[in-house]
């Protein structure tokens, strides 16, 4: 048995969206206001500063190198003037090369963390970031942050050191 369709002009004529029912009124028309200076940008920031590793992003660097880079979240004001915008909940992203030879760093925090270094051993790509992620995902660390400059000279936060603080 075919199923009957509306003709191309009904169609045409019927509303979209969600029916109307009787007595209730339409509801009012949301406007979106776009700010000037929207951001979307990393702030540079400096100083000691609680924060909590909230996520790790696993990637290639310009090089097509492996990398993981921790993205943190501040905790702290590090402004002292109240005219300008807070610091709490900027984020702070840290690099970590994932090349045999630079895996010492990643080493120093995994150890800072558990007490213990990187165990020894082949993994894969998923035991990997598993074995990395439970370990470090949702830790908190004191850190200091300093200004430096990216391979394009532009301005940027980069970690100085860090102290870890608790899980």
């Amino acid at each position: 048995m075919a199923v009957k369709r509306p003709s191309k002009e009904k169609e045409k004529a019927a509303p979209k969206g969600r029916p109307q029912p009787a007595g209730e009124k339409e509801a009012p028309k949301m406007t979106i206001h776009i700010p000037e200076g929207l951001g979307g940008e990393l702030k540079v920031l400096q100083g000691s500063t609680k924060a909590t590793l909230d996520k790790i992003v696993w990637g290639v660097s310009q090089s097509k190198q492996p990398k993981a880079t921790f993205m943190y979240t501040v905790m702290d004001e590090l402004n002292e003037d109240d005219d300008l915008p807070s610091t709490v909940g900027e984020r702070v992203l840290e690099t970590y090369s994932l090349q045999p030879q630079a895996l010492f760093k990643l080493n120093d925090t995994y150890k800072a963390a558990t007490g213990e270094g990187l165990p020894v051993g082949d993994y894969s790509e998923e035991e990997f970031h598993q074995l990395i992620e439970e370990a470090l995902v949702e830790t908190e660390w004191q850190l200091v942050l300093k200004v430096g400059m990216d391979q394009n000279g532009k301005e940027r936060t980069e970690v100085d050191s860090r102290a870890f603080l608790g899980k």
